[in-house]
């Protein structure tokens, strides 16, 4: 989801991502809600207080190194094991 934000925000400027990004923290606490490591995950890496800075300060370039930390994050799980660790 991410980085169809980050694309269309690097196509089409910020505020054409404003209910995107809204959409993820809705998305991040939905899936919070369903499984307890997601919940964890979630929390540690303070995802929806990242996602309402990111909308309140309304800056590109804030955005844009979201992205890249979730895509780091991904990355990183998915190094160490994915959904076996």
């Amino acid at each position: 989801m991410t980085s169809a934000v980050y694309d269309k925000a690097r196509n089409n400027g910020f505020d054409h991502v404003n209910e995107k990004i809204a959409y993820l923290k809705v998305q991040f606490i939905y899936q919070s809600g369903r499984n307890l490591a997601v919940k964890a995950f979630v929390e540690v890496a303070q995802l929806v207080e990242l996602v309402d800075k990111i909308r309140d300060l309304k800056k590109m370039d804030d955005l844009l190194r979201f992205c890249h930390y979730m895509e780091a994050l991904i990355a990183y799980f998915k190094y160490y094991g994915g959904a076996d660790k």
